[in-house]
């Protein structure tokens, strides 16, 4: 296997980075071939080709979470982490969890950040909150956004300005996410807009305040009630001038569990609907609930390939495996972000 010497002085105990030892290239054919051979053992299927759509290798990431080194709060579930001593790392007040361990390395630099949060760690600018000992920084642009602190401002996304709150789920690579917009959005293009649009799991709103320019309707499902009122925000400011005739928007503050229960009565199948769980996948009663009422094109966007496999077993009953596409959201790292999209027999 082709390998270059690791950058960061921090790899082997840092508990972000873990492909640093292996050229680029080399990262993305693992991380194909494990997707591969997940989905044809546990689904069962003959697989279409894997699009791969890579990465800048460093300097990509917009979102972190960071840790206190100067001390703890004293709390059940913090008073373990330890500050860390590295060589070659001034003092800091900022860490990341150590791989495998509950100790936290300090730093002031890395080398997977984008130059706005780079340029605030080298400089102190990211400190924790007076309340915090574990917290999230966004950036993007110009705007460093941070939990505590300033949390909430507007960013450009696909050229529409989205309201983000640093405290909140966020796509960690921005110019990548753009790509898997682009994509849904092409998709979207093709697709019939008479029928009935939705977006599961729609955290604040990324999909929908594109996809609202090409349906009349949409159903947002998100159990995080403070992102689904950021969507609400969001899809309100952001529509375009040549975007389809709004009708009514449903927002539902539930789990997908809650919501398959009261959906039960609803007949219309969604000619277009896009799911992006978290790691867990959908659940088993959301499965079956889209096995049943089969909408005509289904997206879905998966960060876990585990779990993606177990739910495209399930689906197949109803649907057919159009396309994989593998966005590299986070390089050197084993993490494995897909697009899958499915259609009815």
């Amino acid at each position: 296997m082709p390998t270059e010497a690791p950058l960061c002085p921090h790899f082997g105990r840092c508990g972000g980075c873990s492909m640093q030892n292996i050229e680029y290239e080399a990262q993305l054919k693992q991380k194909k071939e494990k997707l591969r051979a997940l989905l044809s053992r546990v689904a069962g299927l003959e697989l279409p080709d894997i699009e791969i759509v890579a990465s800048e290798p460093y300097g990509y990431r917009d979102r972190f979470q960071f840790h206190r080194v100067d001390k703890t709060l004293g709390t059940k579930s913090t008073a373990r982490y330890k500050p860390l001593a590295i060589e070659r790392v001034v003092a800091s007040s900022v860490g990341f969890a150590a791989l495998r361990s509950n100790d936290i390395i300090p730093i002031n630099d890395c080398l997977v950040a984008n130059k706005l949060v780079r340029r605030a760690l080298r400089e102190g600018k990211i400190k924790a909150p007076l309340d915090k000992d574990r917290w999230t920084v966004y950036g993007r642009g110009e705007t460093l956004l941070e939990e505590g602190g300033r949390a909430r401002g507007k960013i450009m996304l696909c050229g529409k300005e989205l309201l983000v709150d640093a405290a909140l789920f966020f796509q960690s690579n921005g110019a990548l996410l753009e790509k898997l917009i682009e994509r849904i959005m092409l998709l979207a293009g093709n697709a019939e807009k008479k029928s009935r649009a939705g977006d599961f799991y729609c955290g604040v709103g990324t999909f929908a305040v594109f996809l609202q320019d090409f349906f009349p309707h949409l159903d947002l499902l998100e159990e995080n009630t403070a992102s689904l009122s950021l969507a609400r925000d969001n899809l309100a400011h952001t529509s375009s001038p040549s975007a389809a005739p709004r009708g009514k928007n449903n927002f539902w503050a539930e789990t997908d569990n809650q919501w398959v229960k009261k959906a039960q009565r609803k007949n219309e199948p969604y000619n277009f609907l896009v799911v992006d769980p978290s790691r867990q996948g959908l659940s088993a009663s959301m499965r079956k609930w889209l096995c049943e009422h089969k909408p005509h094109i289904l997206i879905y966007v998966s960060c876990d390939p585990t779990a993606l496999a177990r739910d495209t077993r399930e689906l197949a009953a109803s649907f057919t495996l159009e396309s994989l596409t593998l966005y590299d959201f986070y390089p050197q790292t084993e993490h494995i972000e897909t697009l899958a999209v499915f259609k009815i027999h």
